[in-house]
């Protein structure tokens, strides 16, 4: 599954996985809320702290759905990385 990193400045990352997500983004920008996640169904993503992760907090899918970000990077994806 396609999950979007976008960040603060409109610059978007792609994974295929939530641990690949988890393994790229650092706790300190997760919690300065430096991100929006959401995968390719719409569905964004929240987090929680878990001190028995590599990278110190864990991914959760919401089912808070937001189609307008994902209809944009849909018609902007053409590269692993862009900005939109």
């Amino acid at each position: 599954m396609k999950i979007f990193v976008v960040d603060k400045c409109g610059w978007v990352d792609i994974h295929t996985s939530e641990t690949s997500v988890e393994e790229s983004l650092e706790l300190i920008d997760i919690q300065n809320n430096e991100y929006r996640i959401i995968n390719i169904n719409g569905y964004m993503y929240t987090w929680k702290a878990d001190v028995y992760t590599y990278c110190g907090f864990k991914l959760l899918s919401t089912d808070q759905q937001n189609m307008n970000l994902l209809t944009q990077l849909k018609a902007n994806q053409r590269l692993v990385q862009f900005k939109i």
